[in-house]
């Protein structure tokens, strides 16, 4: 799989994110399994994916904490 895979689904599962103008909350591990599952990646690609938009996660929730302040 490539970068682009897992950038589209980062932006696709970002919509199931809930965001009160003051919080931004993570991903959750269920949404992100669900789209794994849905495209019917195996068990390590499945680590992998987690492991990417965990830190893509991660990242884009620290952004988004850095401009509310």
């Amino acid at each position: 799989m490539g970068m682009v895979f897992y950038y589209n689904a980062f932006f696709n599962l970002n919509t199931e994110r809930h965001f009160d103008g003051k919080i931004v909350n993570s991903l959750s591990w269920y949404s992100v399994q669900r789209y794994a599952e849905h495209y019917e990646l195996d068990f390590n690609e499945s680590e992998i994916f987690h492991f990417l938009i965990e830190k893509m996660d991660n990242a884009y929730c620290e952004e988004i904490h850095k401009k509310i302040k």
